[in-house]
Formats: structure tokens, C-alpha cells, sequence
């Protein structure tokens, strides 16, 4: 009785298939750089071109920070192109399948954090702040607003001139959630505060936090949201 050496072709296929996923994902945990002029318009960007273009002078190659913007968005451009080479074919695949990766989480160390804050209000109050990140607050608004799923689609507005797409969605639904929560409350505010960390050793002073992205919900603009929310 011999010993069987041929596979079945499912087999094949499927390990082709798995060596298929791992190398365009395994590929993708590479940092690309994928620069262009409005990402070196953040704080946390100009920081890095300066010291940037400060080691390399010392270093003996005198360079100014305009001219190493210029390399670093020529050097973003080139890697840019060749993403999109190399992932164009499979991008209607992930985004059907949602098993895309961006791989950005925590790419760099950001001096420039943005801080959520909520408070609310009854009719005819002040306002009463109820979570201030990290972790201070009601214990069931920390829980939600510190869900790793959740953070993520606000976390990185605080630095950007304009908050990303999902931000007033995302401030509807927190404001939908105090409200039908607390019948009492008659307004939301939602807010990102700009923070500036230093350096240690740095002799810059302390910077006071910028109130950013103030969004106001009263009970009236989310009305037909805490219907649908809370139909049977």
C-alpha cells in the first residue's frame, strides 16, 4: 500500500490563499510613509521638521526645514504610488470583507493630545461636567467613551483643524445616550481640549488648554435620534 503524496486541491488552494492574506497584511505593518503638505501643517510635524533639519545640520548636511519638508513630501509622494500599486488590486476585496488595516495606532508620539470632555445641563443650569479623559467621571461614561473601539473615532481630532467625518455623528450618539439616560438634562456639550505636552527639560511654560471642536446638543436637535433609540 503506497503512501499518498498528492494533496487534495482545496488544500492548495487554501494554503494559497492564507500565503495570499499574510503577505498583503504582513506587508501593510510596514511604515509607509504617506505624506502630503496638509499633514506637516500640524503642530506635532513642524516640531519634528525642525529637529529634523537641526540633527542633520549638525551633522555636517546644512538643511532648512523647507527643505526637508520638500524631502519628506517627495519621499511620501513615491511611497504614496506605490501603495496604491501594490493594494489597488486588492482594495475592493478588503473593504467588501472589512479586513482592511491602516496600521497608525500609535505611529508617533503626539505633544499635541486632545482631551474629550462632556458636560451637560438642566433647563435654566450651568453646565456640569461629567467625563474629563482620562478616566474621570461617571463610571458608565468612562466605560463607553474609553471602549478601545469607541476612542478610536475621536481620539485623533484634537490636533486637526477640522475634526474628522465621524465626529458629529459620534457627538449625536453621546448626547443621545446622557439624554435618554437622564430625562432631567436638557443640552450636551461635547468638546475636544487641545493639550500641550512638553518635553521634559524643556523650558517652554506650561500651555493652557484650547477649548476645540465645542459641539452643542439640546434635547430638541437629537429628538428624532432618542425616538428611534427608544422605540420598542
Amino acid at each position: 500500500m503506497g503512501i499518498e503524496t498528492t494533496r487534495p486541491l482545496w488544500d492548495t488552494l487554501r494554503a494559497g490563499l492564507i500565503a495570499l492574506v499574510l503577505l498583503v497584511h504582513g506587508s501593510k505593518i510596514l511604515p509607509w510613509p504617506d505624506v502630503g503638505r496638509s499633514d506637516l501643517a500640524y503642530g506635532v510635524a513642524q516640531d519634528n521638521l525642525a529637529q529634523g533639519a537641526a540633527l542633520l545640520t549638525r551633522l555636517g548636511r546644512p538643511t532648512t526645514v523647507e527643505e526637508l519638508a520638500q524631502d519628506v513630501l517627495a519621499v511620501g509622494r513615491a511611497s504614496g504610488a506605490a501603495q496604491r500599486w501594490l493594494y489597488g488590486p486588492f482594495q475592493p476585496l478588503l473593504k467588501r470583507t472589512g479586513t482592511g488595516q491602516s496600521w497608525g495606532l500609535f505611529a508617533y508620539p503626539d505633544p499635541y493630545a486632545g482631551r474629550l470632555v462632556v458636560s451637560s445641563r438642566v433647563e435654566g443650569g450651568g453646565w456640569e461636567e461629567r467625563y474629563r479623559a482620562p478616566g474621570r467621571g461617571d463610571p458608565w461614561l468612562v466605560s463607553l467613551l474609553e471602549y478601545r473601539r469607541i476612542r478610536g473615532l475621536y481620539d485623533d481630532n484634537g490636533d486637526r483643524p477640522k475634526p474628522g467625518g465621524f465626529y458629529n455623528p459620534f457627538c449625536d450618539w453621546v448626547a443621545v445616550e446622557l439624554l435618554a439616560r437622564e430625562p432631567e438634562l436638557e443640552a450636551v456639550e461635547i468638546r475636544l481640549d487641545l493639550v500641550t505636552n512638553l518635553r521634559p527639560g524643556s523650558d517652554k511654560a506650561p500651555v493652557p488648554d484650547k477649548r476645540r471642536h465645542v459641539r452643542t446638543r439640546a434635547r430638541a436637535d437629537v429628538a428624532a435620534l432618542l425616538a428611534l433609540r427608544e422605540a420598542p
